[in-house]
């Protein structure tokens, strides 16, 4: 691993402004995220109405790994490495879908169960010993009805330890489904669109839409920063108006919640080390995550979630409901580029964090350069 001398930094060395050009453009930058942010670290999958059924399946790709999520017969969910334990081929390539039996190996036919055991091994030697090859397993946790995997077999919490401050209880998510999945790469680091996500500082210039129903003109950060965690939230999301929405209004008639006693407020919840924003309006939630592909490369993914019996067509219309999303998505995706662009500049130095608009900026910084170990 090699770092440039001038992004050989400590954390006391950039008390207040942003990261050195290094961060977002090194390749041996990326590396060393990978190896030391990402990979113990959980990751958002789905949602749980992915799996509702046996033999439900999704595939998570990370860096070089890759992860079926699936549920077995007893109702639990697995999460297994999908990587024959033969001669190493990947077991399934579909983003998603239904496995009856097995995962079966188009190599050699060797096949597994929603366990991960080694059902069959045509034609192997007569002693041996299919119970010593199973899948190897990843972790895998649900909080809020949302699916997380973690690379590690046994990492050293749970997703809803971690968040437990952040309390979603009363939108009942786990009785919602997925209204929309659209995901897009994007020509500039992960760090970039995070950040960018982080702060309002450039709302009210930026995003017309949203500035009309969302208050982008306030005293202090989005979210309360939880002491030494690394994540933000709030269960008072700054709203103008009742929702998320091009008119303000509520874009679906099936609310969250308790249908007699649906939520009256907003929630926010921005796990840095997750890289998952979660907005949850009383009537929808949005969710976005980032995904690193390369130093200069990332896959951005927005889903929409929905009440389990919102019907649309009936309850909600969708071109409506992601109106505002879409528009916002696509200038702060103009906008991240445009600044990694200029990061790529070796003129680039790091200014200051705005005290009032940038606090979690700051804050996100800290944590990320402890936990890579600079």
């Amino acid at each position: 691993m090699t770092i440039t001398s001038s992004s050989a930094i400590a954390v006391k060395d950039l008390p207040n402004v942003g990261l050195p050009r290094d961060a977002y453009v090194s390749e041996d930058w990326f590396q060393l995220e990978l190896d030391t942010f990402f990979l113990q670290r959980w990751h958002y999958v789905g949602h749980i109405s992915q799996l509702a059924k046996a033999g439900d399946f999704i595939k998570f790709d990370f860096a070089d790994y890759s992860v079926i999520v699936t549920r077995n017969r007893s109702g639990e969910l697995n999460a297994l490495h999908n990587v024959c334990r033969h001669r190493g081929s990947r077991l399934v390539d579909a983003e998603e879908g239904n496995c009856k039996r097995a995962f079966v190996c188009q190599y050699h036919a060797w096949s597994f169960d929603h366990d991960g055991k080694l059902m069959s091994a045509p034609r192997m030697h007569a002693d041996f010993d299919k119970s010593a090859y199973p899948l190897k397993r990843a972790a895998v946790d649900v909080w809020a009805g949302l699916v997380f995997v973690n690379l590690s077999e046994n990492p050293d919490s749970t997703v809803a330890k971690h968040l437990a401050a952040a309390d979603l209880s009363q939108y009942r998510l786990e009785h919602t489904r997925v209204a929309w999945d659209v995901k897009k790469v994007l020509n500039c680091n992960w760090k970039v669109l995070w950040e960018n996500g982080l702060e309002c500082y450039h709302c009210a210039v930026n995003h017309p839409e949203v500035s009309k129903v969302v208050r982008v003109e306030r005293d202090g950060p989005l979210g309360d920063t939880i002491p030494d965690g690394d994540f933000d939230w709030t269960d008072n999301y700054p709203l103008l108006d009742e929702s998320l929405t091009i008119d303000g209004k509520f874009g679906v008639k099936k609310m969250l919640g308790d249908p007699d006693n649906p939520p009256a407020r907003a929630s926010y919840v921005s796990w840095h080390t997750g890289s998952l924003e979660v907005v949850v309006l009383p009537d929808y939630v949005k969710i976005t995550t980032y995904k690193p592909l390369t130093a200069t490369t990332t896959e951005s993914r927005v889903i929409g979630i929905v009440n389990a019996d919102a019907v649309e067509g009936v309850d909600y219309d969708l071109a409506h409901l992601r109106e505002v999303s879409i528009a916002t998505r696509d200038q702060d995706d103009d906008l991240c580029e445009l600044i990694q662009r200029g990061l790529k500049s070796p003129a680039y130095e790091p200014g200051p964090f705005n005290d009032v608009y940038e606090t979690i900026n700051r804050n996100f910084k800290r944590l990320y350069l402890e936990a890579i170990g600079r």
